[in-house]
């Protein structure tokens, strides 16, 4: 350990170098910022600005005294070192995640809740507000190019925004919820690190930008500008590649990717077979989208699902994530359905097999639970006969 610093009675949340590298600014749970001397060890003052936790901490990339913090009292404060109270507080809107100094340090971005805003530092005032996530956003990074922004939220999304129009370009979703990423210093490649303890390594596509030029009158997005070169004949040493053929998309992958859980659900109940039902079912499950897809209906829109989980509930392949599909629904729609003159009896039905197939699964475990220890004793009396 080259040098520990104390101070903060809570935990440190953040930490970062000054642009000049002889000073460290630190945040913390405590809800101070704090100015240390990397030579001595000593803090060279403590800012109370806040009154909450201060979890996020950028300081400014060309002057060494200017720093920014945001907590979770919604305040996002900009600092300088030389003074001791903060020199402009604005108000996020949302507990305060990430700070980001944009190329033109005039400008910074702020993220909390499902959104980003854009301050004019001269003005102190927010010249752009924008939400692309469902979830919290954790994290913010300046591509290395300094022409997009990332950030990455709970949502388990990775978002590219253009610093032009703050629209965005593209997008990556993980796994699991996104808490930090980082861009490479060649822009190649971005980490990012989610909450199932996974760090991983992305390879950044660039947009390539066409340089053909555009015959004059021609203009884009035209019958005649999308035909050009169609009748060139190519060279000897020319690759030739043929067209993928078209693939059919159903209409419940339409809906899927549009994230229309309900109407997906109910078109492949309609016009899809069981293993399609099932497929889809699995994918709403995994996207954290059935309860969406099963709630909010009217009595008639309940008897495809309960007649396809009552069907399908004794298939010994499908049974055990149909039960858990089944609870879910009952769970929604028990006391509704009891009441119902149309669907009580379809929903009886419904309840009596999942209780019939919840008890063949407990039977079916103790009897393999039985003879793994007939097994077992088997064994050793043949090991005492052979010993």
């Amino acid at each position: 350990i080259l040098r520990s610093y104390e101070g903060h009675t809570s935990s440190a949340c953040a930490v970062r170098w000054s642009c000049e590298g002889t000073r460290l600014f630190s945040s913390s749970d405590d809800r101070t910022v704090r100015i240390w001397d990397l030579s001595t060890g000593n803090a060279l003052g403590v800012r109370n600005g806040h009154s909450d936790y201060v979890r996020a901490l950028e300081p400014s990339p060309s002057q060494s005294d200017i720093f920014l913090s945001g907590g979770y009292d919604k305040a996002l404060n900009l600092w300088d070192a030389r003074e001791t109270k903060c020199v402009m507080n604005m108000n996020h809107g949302s507990a305060v995640e990430a700070i980001l100094f944009l190329p033109n340090e005039n400008l910074i971005a702020s993220a909390g809740g499902n959104f980003i805003n854009i301050w004019d530092l001269k003005a102190g005032k927010a010249l752009k507000n924008f939400s692309n996530h469902q979830k919290t956003i954790t994290c913010l990074a300046l591509d290395s190019t300094k022409t997009r922004i990332l950030s990455g939220g709970l949502d388990s999304f990775v978002k590219f925004y253009s610093l032009d129009s703050f629209k965005v370009t593209s997008g990556k979703i993980f796994k699991s919820p996104v808490i930090s990423l980082a861009v490479s210093n060649d822009g190649s490649q971005y980490s990012v690190g989610t909450s199932d303890c996974s760090l991983t390594i992305m390879k950044k596509l660039e947009k390539q930008i066409s340089t053909e030029r555009i015959p004059e009158g021609l203009a884009r997005n035209t019958k005649l500008f999308n035909e050009r070169g169609k009748t060139a004949k190519p060279d000897v040493e020319d690759t030739f590649v043929e067209s993928a053929p078209k693939v059919i998309t159903n209409q419940w992958d339409i809906s899927l990717k549009k994230f229309r859980y309900q109407k997906a659900l109910d078109d492949v109940l309609k016009n899809g077979s069981h293993l399609n039902t099932y497929a889809v079912l699995e994918e709403l499950s995994k996207r954290r989208g059935l309860e969406i897809a099963l709630k909010g209906r009217m009595e008639g829109e309940l008897m495809p699902i309960m007649s396809y989980l009552a069907k399908n509930l004794n298939s010994f392949e499908f049974s055990h994530f149909l039960v858990n599909v089944a609870l879910v629904f009952i769970e929604i729609y028990k006391h509704v359905l009891m009441r119902s003159k149309l669907c009580k009896k379809k929903f009886m039905e419904l309840y009596t097999k999942v209780q019939q197939v919840i008890s063949n699964q407990i039977a079916l475990k103790k009897m393999v639970g039985s003879m793994n220890m007939m097994m077992a004793s088997a064994s050793s009396i043949h090991l005492k006969e052979s010993s």
